[in-house]
């Protein structure tokens, strides 16, 4: 099984954590972060907490450099049904990551009691502690979200955020059409080193038992190097 370009992917994105990254927004309207409504928050950081809400999960990340796209990974999650592994039951999930297929099965209390990969059967011990880890990797996006403390940002703002506009509107995710609060913003000091500034885009969609960030992009200018993250919500099916 080759796994080399998901695990430099998650490297790449763990190391992009420490360094922060965003772009110019657009958007229209009040300055104050207050405006921004946040009633049920969703951040799906692994699958345990996917398989409560959502039936599919598509997503895709791409990192930029300048106006060039340098890598995107693609990656699908579904809930497949429930199967009995070594005497405990399990949900079957389904991840096709970068157009491979990896089938997982979870147990209740959130660890892997078996998984295949490309076609390879990985047995209960190695699939927790190998494919476990794997699987994790997949959601940092996500885990990102947690990272800039989005909700804390938006609901209760404090020195280092300035909130350039609030818009709302509707947005399209697979065959949903939902509204949505587009919010432009920058950070920088405390949270940044003097004289860096990320411009962020977060767009919060409201599915009706939960919100969640569909899309989120940074843009890091320092000097003449840019660099730029998109991570976007292709498509969401709730249970």
């Amino acid at each position: 099984m080759n796994t080399s370009n998901l695990w430099k992917k998650s490297v790449t994105g763990l190391f992009a954590l420490f360094l922060i990254a965003a772009p110019a927004a657009v958007g229209v309207a009040d300055d104050v972060a207050g405006d921004v409504e946040i009633d049920e928050w969703f951040n799906p950081l692994g699958l345990d907490e996917v398989i409560g809400r959502l039936q599919v999960l598509e997503w895709a990340w791409t990192e930029f450099e300048g106006e060039t796209e340098q890598e995107t990974m693609r990656v699908r999650y579904a809930l497949v049904g429930m199967e009995e592994i070594q005497g405990q039951a399990t949900d079957v999930v389904e991840l096709t990551v970068d157009g491979e297929l990896w089938r997982i099965w979870l147990a209740a209390d959130g660890s892997v009691a078996q998984a295949e990969i490309g076609g390879e059967l990985w047995p209960p011990m190695l699939a927790d502690m190998v494919v476990g880890p794997m699987v994790m990797a997949v959601f940092w996006p996500f885990q990102m979200v947690d990272f800039y403390g989005v909700e804390g940002a938006l609901t209760d703002a404090g020195p280092g955020w300035d909130f350039r506009s609030v818009a709302v509107g509707e947005a399209h995710v697979g065959e949903l059409t939902v509204p949505v609060q587009q919010v432009s913003l920058s950070m920088g000091e405390p949270h940044l080193a003097p004289g860096e500034q990320v411009d962020l885009l977060w767009e919060i969609a409201d599915f009706g038992p939960f919100q969640m960030l569909i899309t989120w992009q940074s843009t890091d200018i320092v000097g003449d190097d840019v660099m730029t993250l998109h991570m976007r919500v292709e498509k969401v099916v709730l249970r």
